[in-house]
């Protein structure tokens, strides 16, 4: 009795020991980058519901803005009031890294327990690469959005799922609707499916919502009415170029790669699972492969509104995550099965080492998945396989891998070229080993192995608080923000540049060539005040075609200034902008919806204010349209 007592603590030690160290590299390898990407556009949704008045003329709000369909900014504004800005950010970015950690640990622990599987999926799917599709989107982002809370809803409903909670799934994947929409009809379809699988009366309610989907559309209920409406040849070709991210024909091989090899992983893994698990492996792939099909026929076949909007293909995340999980559970499966899985599972590896190094390497992915499928139901013990076949999987995985791992470390030592001197020894450390990725997943691994087979509680305890300093360690290098971003977060709303001098509401543009993001940032969140134009509010225009013909009108006047083509290359150290003329100045400044135009560059006439900038060791001058068109 007195040792299952000591065993049962024992394991918990365990248990939470290998947690708060799986915890540590999770914030290890997310760290805090600052606002930038879509956090932006969330956190100016936050700010126009705390000062409406400040950004109701920006061309992101002009037209109307997808804000009304999440309740994030709600609590984002919330939290800013409180907290202010920059610590509001930060604490909701722990809080969404926290709960879709949580939220993965619960929902692997429904599926696989205690095994070696969960802890391999575990850290797979925090180390290894979580973007999906073209690679701009990812699951448990680094930049806060609502879809970190979302993703993290959905993996909390589907655990409830598999354990026949449906109330709870239900609830939880009404929440992560609210949060995004989006993220939350993928969970929706994922239990469509995953009840259909097993009772095929699911398979007529889904026919029911999609008929309420219909008719909704056909009652002009925003945002089901856009089902009916094709997207014009102008409205179209703007949105393929400014948010090409929206559309597949502009994924590279690499990515139409990583997508057939999480396809056909799920696949063997639902091939060779049984019971829930090939249940679970069978939704995850379909729900993926829907959300292809959905995007393909609408978006080339009809040019649906909606469908281009809805952007379906974005279910990928899940497949994406779930793969990982397929992954882990293969590993283990096939290579206790018989040499001939194990020569699959080596064939399986070395295509993932190749999939973004080799351009046609999803060929073959398909081929090993053809192979697994055509020998799925024979004695694979009786399969001979010849003796050069062995070495050849061996030397071919064995060339792979190092070719891999040079590529990665390769990365890792050109981004360390781009690092400041300022910045510490430790985050040299943090690019080398999360950009290699493999020291972390084994180094995981190998200790995990050697906790779970001892029983000496000095090794546990001692265990335990090194899994406590490494959380310490990884939250005191957490925060990874470039100079210039913890500059413009740190002083935002306070007040500190051109102070007084811009009006509540006042429409500014402040384009800047080598501080792309920035420059709205600036206007955003130091002036606190609405932006002319900007390729960050570009990306609503496949919501509206009025936003569309606004920004394009606006950038064209930009160009006047020397900026044409300041949105769609990368800047260089040798790049040089001539000064533009006065009278283009004049030009800009003649539409009468700009307030203000802030420039590096000194004219005689217009310029009410100045501001150094001690980051960019720039001068910029605050120019008054009214003073400039009297000129």
């Amino acid at each position: 009795m007195h040792y299952e007592k000591v065993s049962a603590v024992n394991e918990k030690i365990k248990s939470v020991s290998l947690i708060l160290g799986l915890l540590a590299l999770w914030f290890f390898t997310h760290p805090y980058r600052g606002i930038y990407h879509d956090a932006c556009l969330y956190t100016v949704q936050a700010l126009s519901h705390l000062f409406p008045e400040a950004y109701k003329n920006d061309l992101f709000f002009l037209y109307g803005s997808q804000d009304s369909y999440t309740i994030f900014s709600y609590i984002y504004a919330y939290a800013i009031k409180l907290l202010g800005l920059n610590t509001a950010a930060i604490t909701l970015q722990i809080a969404g890294h926290i709960l879709w950690f949580s939220s993965a640990c619960i929902l692997g622990r429904s599926l696989l327990k205690n095994s070696p599987v969960f802890w391999s999926f575990l850290v797979f799917a925090g180390v290894l690469s979580r973007g999906y599709g073209n690679n701009l989107f990812s699951y448990e982002e680094q930049f806060l959005t609502a879809r970190i809370f979302s993703e993290a809803m959905v993996l909390y409903g589907i655990a409830f799922l598999v354990e026949r909670k449906d109330v709870f799934a239900f609830i939880f994947l009404l929440l992560a609707s609210v949060f995004h929409p989006l993220i939350g009809a993928v969970g929706i379809i994922f239990t469509f499916i995953y009840k259909a699988y097993a009772d095929r009366r699911w398979l007529f309610l889904s026919i029911a919502l999609l008929l309420l989907t219909v008719l909704a559309a056909f009652w002009h209920i925003r945002p089901f009415s856009g089902l009916l409406e094709v997207m014009d040849d102008n409205w179209y070709r703007d949105s393929h170029t400014i948010s090409a991210h929206a559309f597949m024909d502009t994924w590279e091989l690499e990515h139409l790669n990583a997508v057939l090899f999480d396809a056909c992983i799920l696949g063997s893994a639902f091939m060779v699972a049984s019971g829930n698990l090939r249940r679970f492996f069978f939704s995850s792939l379909f729900t993926g492969l829907t959300g292809v099909l959905l995007t393909a026929v609408g978006t080339y076949v009809f040019r649906n509104v909606l469908i281009i909007q809805l952007q379906p293909w974005r279910a990928l995340w899940l497949m994406h995550l779930f793969a990982y999980l397929a992954g882990a559970f293969l590993l283990f499966e096939l290579w206790n099965r018989s040499k001939f899985s194990r020569l699959l599972l080596s064939a399986y590896l070395t295509s993932w080492f190749l999939v973004s190094l080799v351009p046609f390497s999803g060929i073959l992915v398909i081929l090993i998945f053809c192979l697994h499928y055509l020998t799925m139901n024979k004695d694979e013990k009786r399969f001979r396989v010849p003796w050069f076949v062995e070495r050849l999987c061996f030397w071919t995985l064995l060339v792979s891998g190092i070719i891999w791992l040079y590529y990665w470390c390769l990365f890792a030592y050109i981004k360390l070229l781009r690092i400041d001197d300022v910045t510490p020894f430790t985050r040299y450390i943090s690019v080398i080993l999360v950009d290699t990725k493999l020291f972390l997943i084994l180094g995981f691994l190998s200790i995990r192995s050697f906790i779970a087979n001892t029983e000496n509680k000095a090794i546990l305890t001692t265990s335990l608080a090194v899994s406590l300093l490494c959380i310490i360690g990884a939250f005191s290098i957490w925060d990874q923000r470039p100079g210039q971003e913890k500059v413009i977060e740190e002083n935002a709303l306070t007040g500190k540049i051109f102070a007084n001098k811009i009006p509540s509401g006042s429409v500014v543009c402040w384009p800047d060539y080598f501080f792309k993001e920035s420059s709205i940032k600036k206007v955003w969140f130091m002036l606190g005040t609405s932006s002319y134009a900007d390729p960050t509010q570009a990306v609503g225009i496949i919501f509206s075609k009025d936003t569309a013909m606004k920004y394009f009108q606006r950038t064209k006047r930009l160009e006047s200034l020397g900026f044409h083509d300041l949105w769609h290359r990368e800047a260089s150290e040798n790049d040089t902008i001539p000064k533009p003329a006065f009278h283009d100045l004049v030009h800009v400044c003649s539409d009468p919806e700009l307030d203000y135009v802030v420039l590096d560059f000194k004219y005689p006439y217009g310029a009410v204010d100045s501001y150094y900038d001690e980051h960019s060791k720039k001068k910029y001058f605050l120019y008054d349209c009214e003073v400039v068109r009297r000129h």
